[in-house]
């Protein structure tokens, strides 16, 4: 097990930032295996208090190079587009935005969580005497009242 060093671990961050996978950088003779690098980020080993958070601004930035990979990645295809560059194109951008979701939910996954906590004063927050109300309608009148909103939406809130 490789001992923990400062350069090693600055040489690490760069790269993630820059793209490359922490196998990747792990293959190269002068790094530590990805076992070791995991445990530095743990704060195991004799591994700086920087390393940690330095190590996650450094998975943010990597996802941040594949956003600008995926942006790339459409730009070359739209100037070079072939059927076969155009199905190789978009498997990879698709690989890419699941990485991206993965990797930084909150900045590039599907939608934000909100969290509305259980606050009595939050209009936002729904009672459980409104929920248990609206559990015990039937089918039939859920979907009535649905209709109900849509259409008084349609109108501009029914006013």
């Amino acid at each position: 097990m490789a001992a923990y060093s400062e350069d090693i671990a600055t040489e690490i961050c760069d790269r993630l930032a820059s793209g490359e996978s922490l196998e990747s950088i792990c293959r190269d003779d002068a790094m530590p295996c990805s076992k070791t690098v995991r445990r530095w980020r743990d704060g195991e080993r004799g591994a700086s208090d920087k390393f940690g958070p330095n190590y996650a601004r450094a998975r943010l930035d990597q996802a941040d190079h594949y956003f600008d990979r995926l942006i790339d990645l459409a730009d070359e295809n739209a100037m070079h587009a072939t059927s076969e560059s155009t199905g190789a194109a978009k498997l990879q951008s698709d690989n890419i935005k699941w990485s991206l979701k993965v990797m930084n939910r909150a900045k590039y996954g599907d939608r934000s969580a909100v969290d509305l906590g259980n606050q009595p004063d939050n209009p936002l927050t729904a009672s459980k005497e409104a929920r248990a109300i609206a559990e015990s309608l039937s089918p039939e009148a859920r979907k009535a009242i649905r209709k109900m909103a849509h259409d008084d939406m349609q109108k501009g809130g029914g006013e």
